[in-house]
């Protein structure tokens, strides 16, 4: 039986946020949660690994979108809003963050995308 992943509902205050970025803030915050509960749940059949891979690659094209939003503009990295603006109640959830270095950008948009066709394909092999 399939168990079910929670959908997790993140709400911060927006304080002094734009509505832009407290859209694109609270997007990200939300699909990290329900990643991380779907990854909870499911974790003896997906690797920790290609479930870091996957966050990287998502956060990356997040940021590749906060960037193009925001260009030009004097606004504060991505990665630093993300985590300025996690909730407290959520630790277990920003730990998995800091163990898999998920914020840590060493690696290129493309470096994270092709990784992840890697992971499909390695995926689909499996299942054929």
């Amino acid at each position: 039986m399939e168990e079910s992943v929670e959908k997790e509902e993140i709400s911060f205050i927006k304080l002094s946020l734009p509505d832009n970025t407290y859209a694109i803030i609270k997007e990200t915050l939300n699909k990290i949660a329900t990643s991380y509960n779907h990854y909870k749940v499911h974790s003896e059949r997906i690797p920790s690994d290609v479930y870091c891979r996957y966050l990287n690659y998502w956060l990356c094209r997040k940021k590749n979108n906060y960037d193009a939003t925001f260009q030009g503009q004097h606004v504060k990295k991505f990665a630093q809003k993300i985590m300025e603006h996690f909730p407290p109640g959520k630790k277990n959830i920003y730990r998995n963050l800091q163990q898999f270095n998920i914020l840590n950008y060493e690696n290129s948009y493309n470096i994270s995308k092709i990784r992840k066709l890697l992971d499909d394909l390695y995926y689909v092999k499996n299942k054929l």
